[in-house]
């Protein structure tokens, strides 16, 4: 076909814009120029005489029924921005425009179409950059949110456990004063030594709640598994939180599903206790009136146990984070609740080491049910029926050992005044001296009847690691029991390693070292 005015042509052939001129009826091309080829690859030989269906240039199909209805509905089509696939496959955008035109008096369709590829990659990169600009920017804001949440909790529990060190301590230090009264009366002095003892537990407890979540904090808590009996386990936290729960007016009692009374199982007995006791710790702190429940069920191969209260409840919008760090402390100054508000974060740390999970069902002003699931784990069919016999479960005899000899290493002079006064008065039990590891080792050469020494790691001059290690080179069958403020799992290991047989914490109580003095003094 030949566009009948020259100068029509002229403009046709030269335009910048890529232009077809198709049949509006069957869509076959009739023209193309140069910018057309240039945009689309397609020559005048290979373009006429074919549809744009045929050359495949529409990448959705639905793009020119739109462009042809809107055509023939106003006579023309005003920048539809399109899709199209060049001859070499390429996709490329074109803002496309087409009318009526009248050639020798048939009508056909002048399109125009211009490639705005680059503009729209640009305009997509820009939106792109603007999209995570806006996501960097939320995301700074929502790390500034948390930082200054994290601090304000930080603070929070900083305050919290001031208040929990410096109020038992200020009960310690002032009571102690008032004990050296004169003119004190017995009952007097009975009541502030119960109130320093008391003060020193609570103290105490503070102190163990901050190296638990330290130690889980790190990865250091372990899993040490042992044959034990649940009831037994049960009772033993029973006679614990008995007179708690009395002196609140609560009835405190065990549920055990009678087929389970005798079950053994092998798992961390010390973490179990202590994950219940800080669940009924928290029973007895947040229980007013009514009563508290505790025990366990054994469910498929699951161990389920419970601690259900008739307390105050949890807020449903508290629940999802009871147990997290920081998050339960009582920010404000006015606390109607002692304590460390970490005994739930560490329940959940040592529920999940031991590979279960926690949880808690409340309504609030009615009471909460906290649970944890645990595998259930028989113990070795090899486990001696003795060592299922707890160590509390058997009472100590009268203890005579006047004709024992114990070496205390023991460099603070306070720590040593206690070990021997609780030693002396409960069995008449013969104490010798040394204040570092140099002495220690001279005492115990010097004095072959010495029947047990207690090594306090920490001493100047030779510590007790090394003060064993030597002793160990004369004598290795002498009991050393290393007495030591450490805590952490390595440096028992450090201390089992350099030849002691037991390992005994600071601060300890009488009843607990008798016991492990016996296994050996006993014997000899």
């Amino acid at each position: 076909m030949r566009i009948s005015e020259e100068r029509y042509e002229k403009l046709f052939r030269s335009s910048p814009q890529a232009l077809s001129i198709s049949d509006i009826d069957n869509g076959r091309l009739v023209e193309i120029n140069q910018s057309y080829t240039n945009n689309l690859g397609y020559s005048r030989e290979e373009a006429i005489g074919h549809t744009s269906f045929e050359l495949g240039i529409w990448v959705k199909p639905q793009d020119r029924t739109k462009v042809i209805t809107e055509l023939k509905k106003n006579g023309f089509v005003r920048n539809m921005e399109l899709e199209f696939r060049a001859k070499d496959g390429k996709i490329k955008m074109m803002l496309t425009s087409a009318e009526k035109i009248d050639i020798l008096g048939k009508t056909y369709m002048l399109a125009s179409f211009y490639d705005i590829t680059a503009r729209k990659l640009a305009e997509q990169n820009l939106l792109e950059r603007e999209k995570q600009l806006r996501i960097a920017n939320l995301e700074m804001k929502t790390a500034k949110d948390r930082a200054e949440e994290s601090d304000r909790l930080k603070s929070a529990f900083l305050s919290n456990m001031s208040h929990e060190i410096r109020t038992p301590m200020n009960s310690i230090v002032g009571f102690s004063q008032l004990l050296s009264v004169p003119v004190l009366s017995d009952k007097d002095r009975l009541d502030y030594a119960n109130i320093i003892t008391n003060s020193c537990h609570r103290l105490l407890n503070t102190i163990n709640d901050i190296l638990d979540i330290s130690r889980i904090d790190a990865g250091q808590a372990t899993v040490k598994r042992q044959a034990f009996q649940i009831r037994k386990l049960l009772e033993e936290l029973y006679n614990a939180h008995i007179n708690a729960f009395t002196q609140r007016g609560i009835k405190l009692k065990i549920e055990i599903n009678p087929r389970l009374d005798s079950l053994i199982v092998f798992s961390d007995e010390q973490k179990i206790f202590q994950i219940l006791n800080n669940l009924l710790s928290n029973a007895c702190k947040f229980t007013k009136v009514g009563h508290v429940e505790f025990g366990f069920d054994l469910i498929g191969n699951n161990l389920e146990f419970f601690v259900k209260d008739t307390g105050i409840g949890v807020p449903k919008t508290r629940q999802e984070f009871i147990f997290g760090r920081f998050n339960q402390v009582n920010i404000s100054p006015s606390r109607d609740y002692e304590g460390s508000g970490l005994g739930l974060a560490i329940a959940m740390g040592f529920v999940t080491l031991l590979g279960g999970k926690i949880w808690v069902e409340s309504e609030e002003n009615v009471g909460s049910c906290f649970k944890f699931v645990l595998p259930f784990v028989p113990p070795p069919a090899s486990t001696p029926e003795a060592a299922l016999e707890s160590a509390s479960d058997k009472p100590l005899a009268n203890l005579d050992w006047s004709h024992k000899t114990i070496l205390v290493a023991e460099d603070d002079r306070g720590n040593y005044l206690l070990l021997r006064t609780m030693l002396y008065n409960r069995t008449k039990v013969k104490i010798l001296h040394a204040v570092d590891g140099n002495q220690a080792l001279e005492c115990f050469k010097n004095n072959p009847e010495i029947d047990l020494i207690l090594m306090d790691l920490k001493m100047p001059g030779m510590d007790g690691f090394t003060a064993t290690r030597k002793i160990r080179e004369i004598d290795m069958q002498i009991p050393i029991f290393a007495v030591s403020a450490y805590f952490q799992p390595e440096d028992r290991q450090k201390a089992f390693e350099a030849g002691c047989n037991e390992f005994i914490a600071k601060p300890f109580d009488l009843e607990s070292i008798l016991k492990m003095l016996a296994k050996k003094l006993e014997k000899t």
